[in-house]
């Protein structure tokens, strides 16, 4: 099972985030699979980039980007499902029972600082 990582760095600007309701938010990712671990990666054309330990085969990758997402911003893996791009590497996700502060907040907390 893969660990989560930390992130390399994300910007202050989060254009891949987006407030659907109270508790819901929609996440734009860029996928990279069958990396060796999966971990959050930065940002890529606008959306958070996420390398996943999964290869893209029989919805692999899918599911690994769902538990992942899922495991860190402790929610359970039905609180994340994938809106558009099933097929694609850029793919929008919707997370349920959780505040856009609640995100940026953990995804804050996983950033790593740079010198």
């Amino acid at each position: 099972m893969s660990q989560i990582k930390r992130i390399i760095s994300v910007p202050m600007n989060e254009p891949y985030l987006q407030q659907e309701s109270a508790d819901q938010v929609l996440l734009e990712i860029y996928v990279q699979p069958g990396t060796k671990h999966s971990e959050f990666a930065g940002e890529h054309d606008g959306r958070l980039k996420i390398r996943i330990a999964s290869p893209p085969v029989n919805g692999k990758a899918n599911k690994e980007v769902c538990r992942f997402l899922a495991k860190s911003f402790a929610l359970s893996k039905s609180c994340v499902t994938i809106c558009r791009g099933e097929k694609s590497r850029q793919k929008t996700l919707l997370l349920k029972n959780i505040t856009l502060a609640a995100v940026r907040s953990t995804l804050e907390a996983h950033r790593v600082q740079h010198d």
